[in-house]
């Protein structure tokens, strides 16, 4: 792939080419603001440029729009000291051995006890478990508060949700 830029009014815009077996040209805006335009083999760049002109007002809201966005969790790698968000709040992880695995919100801190401290993978399995516990309890108490509230003008959805692990942050 090879970087090109146009520039609209003062904002340059860069942008990576991806030639394909494709027959028009598409333009995708990342969240971390990169453009790719993923064109036919038999465009060149003077159409590109020209195409990518036409569409900038259109890249550079969707750039902004990205922006806005509340910025990507850190890796995480499960040792005291660390925070981690829950219901909107951040609580520092304070691992603490104990001869019963438990995970506890207590005192402003999530806690962690675990018989191996040493042990990241564990920390994280007894973190997922948890949040996911208490995801299923506020999603239950919510679905049946809308539950409620739809049936009051006929609306009946007795189906239950789903909670699901999405891999990527958008779902």
């Amino acid at each position: 792939m090879n970087q090109q830029s146009v520039l609209f009014g003062q904002t340059k815009i860069n942008y990576s080419v991806n030639h394909s077996e494709r027959r028009t040209l598409a333009i995708h805006v990342f969240p971390d603001g990169k453009v790719l335009i993923d064109a036919p083999i038999s465009a060149d760049n003077q159409a590109i440029a020209s195409k990518v002109k036409k569409r900038s007002r259109w890249i550079l809201k969707q750039q902004h729009q990205f922006k806005t966005y509340p910025p990507a969790l850190p890796q995480r790698h499960y040792i005291s000291g660390e925070t981690h968000r829950y219901l909107g709040r951040q609580y520092r992880l304070k691992i603490e051995q104990s001869p019963i695995e438990s995970v506890k919100l207590f005192q402003g801190k999530l806690r962690v006890q675990i018989y191996n401290i040493e042990n990241q993978a564990r920390v994280k399995t007894l973190l997922k478990n948890w949040y996911r516990l208490k995801a299923n309890k506020v999603f239950l108490e919510r679905y049946a508060f809308c539950a409620n509230k739809v049936a009051m003008i006929g609306i009946v959805h007795d189906r239950g949700f789903e909670l699901r692990t999405m891999s990527k942050r958008w779902g």
